[in-house]
């Protein structure tokens, strides 16, 4: 699994891109990922992505 800096993931195994839209946070804090084939061309496409909540620290001026 590998972040994308606009909040999508890519899922290397088989190079599903994830856009930001489909990442669905992660009731238990782990990465789960749906995928099914189609029955003709045996191609795995994604059905839905979990993904923790980042976490963002943001910098204060002082």
């Amino acid at each position: 699994m590998q972040s994308r800096a606009d909040g999508g993931y890519v899922y290397l195994p088989d190079g599903f891109n994830i856009p930001r839209e489909r990442v669905q946070e992660s009731p238990d804090g782990r990465y789960h990922i749906c995928e099914n084939h189609y029955v003709i061309t045996d191609q795995p496409y994604l059905r839905c992505f979990f993904a923790p909540r980042l976490k963002v620290s943001r910098l204060l001026p002082r």
